[in-house]
């Protein structure tokens, strides 16, 4: 994990995705035991990397990605993700809120300033309904 973790603070100045496209490929594959081996891994790599490096969010993306699993129709990978989520939540549970509210207070949903409050852009309603979901 902490391999990993230096690879990635090395190739993020050149290319900061590199590591979260390898993570989230697993994720969103369409076979089922691959989705199952991605949430074990990013489970380990999110619980050795806290150990590591507390402070550190580890791949917030790739963490949407697991609580999209949350209603998988796999009973295994549900299993797994919802594991994840109880032992990530007693531990860390502000670097699962974090990029949950970054997402909802995006600059996209930016309002103006009192006493008139009103969205300066449109709101993107099906998105913040979407991170309500899980």
């Amino acid at each position: 994990v902490s391999l990993l973790l230096e690879l990635h603070h090395l190739c993020e100045p050149l290319r900061p995705d590199i590591i979260l496209r390898v993570i989230a490929a697993s994720c969103v594959s369409s076979q089922s035991s691959v989705r199952l081996e991605a949430v074990k891994r990013y489970a380990v790599l999110w619980k050795y990397s806290h150990f590591h490096r507390p402070i550190l969010e580890v791949f917030p993306t790739a963490m949407k990605l697991v609580l999209d699993t949350l209603d998988a129709p796999e009973p295994a990978i549900r299993h797994a993700s919802r594991s994840w989520l109880t032992q990530a939540a007693s531990l860390h549970v502000h670097h699962i809120l974090d990029p949950i509210f970054r997402e909802l207070l995006h600059e996209d949903t930016v309002r103006s300033p009192p006493p008139k409050r009103c969205y300066l852009q449109p709101f993107d309603a099906a998105r913040v309904l979407y991170m309500f979901e899980k």
